[in-house]
């Protein structure tokens, strides 16, 4: 490939150049989070993700899928970060009312789109320790995942932790499998998607992510990578990103799923009138998840992990060049 200018527009180039020549041969690590990070590898170029994988040389690390769950893993060693996954919001997606203000919901930059600006600022700060640069690499790898899984979008029941439902059946009881809306959409619903549709291979399924990408997702790609001209919409204080990395504007795309999809292709009505009249829930009467409501989903899920992986590559690329 030709050498491309490190200009914003040669990035997106890059990145929509790439959709179309990739190809699907990939290792994946964890779910979810390591699936978002082999999607970001494929878009990225050699000479970026050689810059990446040096920077994490100095904790260790080998690969960007192996990396991207462990923002997860050192909550007790950095109590601090615990605010840094989420919107904390107060909306009520299950009324059709999704929506946050940039402003007074993170305050003191505790939310997730403050902490991707704080993390990309972090990394291209010159005087840092090569320590602290791979640690704000991971967790920058972490937070673009965790901004597009919708319900860190919202913090309705804590983000639908604290909505019980059921997914299927327990492998081993045979008793309904008793889980929660978040746990569901962070794992249940897209492993579903890999043993249903993808004959159990993790493989295959971000093979066909990467091929949807390339294909009827294709003309989308541009729009995924395109920000607003407001302010507010836009990562503050470094001026090279502030048109093209847009976590507002991301966070806003994954609250409104939650109107569109999370709350509304189930009637979870009952359970949360029980939840928040603080009554006992009833285990009889709770919501399964695992057909209909997945039947419905599942390609939300898939096109959040698309774009994220995009948009990680895209955000590597600018704050690496």
């Amino acid at each position: 490939m030709a050498k491309i200018a490190l200009n914003w527009s040669a990035v997106l180039l890059a990145v929509c150049v790439l959709v179309q020549l990739a190809g699907s041969a990939l290792a994946w690590s964890a779910f979810g989070h390591s699936a978002v990070a082999s999607v970001a590898r494929v878009y990225l170029r050699p000479s970026t993700l050689e810059k990446v994988l040096t920077t994490l040389k100095a904790t260790n690390d080998t690969s960007l899928e192996s990396v991207a769950p462990w923002a997860d893993t050192i909550r007790d060693k950095y109590p601090d970060t615990m605010g840094l996954h989420f919107i904390p919001n107060i909306d009520a997606p299950h009324q059709g009312k999704c929506f946050f203000d940039v402003v007074k919901d993170c305050v003191n930059d505790k939310c997730v789109y403050a902490a991707i600006n704080n993390e990309i600022k972090a990394i291209r700060n010159t005087t840092a320790s090569a320590t602290a640069k791979s640690e704000a690499t991971k967790f920058l790898i972490h937070f673009v995942g965790d901004l597009h899984q919708p319900l860190h979008a919202t913090s309705f029941l804590k983000g639908g932790n604290t909505l019980p439902i059921t997914f299927g059946l327990n492998a081993t009881t045979g008793a309904p499998l008793k889980t929660n809306l978040h746990s569901s959409w962070d794992f249940h619903l897209p492993n579903k998607t890999v043993t249903k549709l993808h004959g159990g291979s993790t493989d295959k399924w971000i093979d066909s992510i990467v091929h949807r990408i390339g294909t009827e997702w294709r003309q989308q790609v541009p729009a995924w990578l395109k920000c607003p001209t407001e302010a507010d919409q836009c990562v503050r204080g470094v001026e090279s990103l502030k048109k093209h990395v847009c976590p507002v504007t991301w966070a806003r795309e994954s609250d409104a799923i939650n109107c569109e999809h999370v709350f509304k292709d189930a009637d979870f009505s009952k359970t949360i009138d029980e939840v928040q009249r603080n009554v006992t829930v009833t285990d009889a009467g709770l919501v399964d998840v695992s057909d209909k409501y997945w039947e419905a989903v599942h390609d939300v899920i898939d096109l959040q992990i698309a774009r994220a992986g995009v948009r990680l590559a895209a955000t590597l690329e600018a704050t690496f060049n």
